[in-house]
């Protein structure tokens, strides 16, 4: 193996890894852009965080984005529909 092959497997690495880090933060700006008002940004990230964090293993990592994305927007749909009881105001207090 020359040096040359090693460079050029790593180029590609790191561009595959650079277009990876690029779907994940658009899919969660799109999560964020969807969800936030429902849910708020909070329940987004950590709905996001646990998704991903399932994928961690995944050899071929691709598709990890839209999976993920997918998986985020089932979850955050039903958390979303799931009506909300009624408390005190955090603002008013009552």
């Amino acid at each position: 193996m020359t040096s040359r092959t090693v460079d050029g497997a790593n180029e590609s690495h790191e561009r595959a890894d650079h277009q990876e880090r690029s779907a994940l933060a658009a899919a969660v700006a799109r999560l964020h852009h969807d969800f936030d008002d429902a849910v708020g940004s909070a329940q987004v990230e950590s709905v996001w965080d646990a998704t991903c964090h399932r994928f961690d293993a995944s050899p071929v990592r691709a598709f990890v984005p839209i999976l993920a994305e997918r998986r985020a927007v089932k979850e955050l749909g039903t958390v979303a529909a799931t009506p909300r009881t009624q408390g005190p105001d955090p603002v008013e207090g009552r």
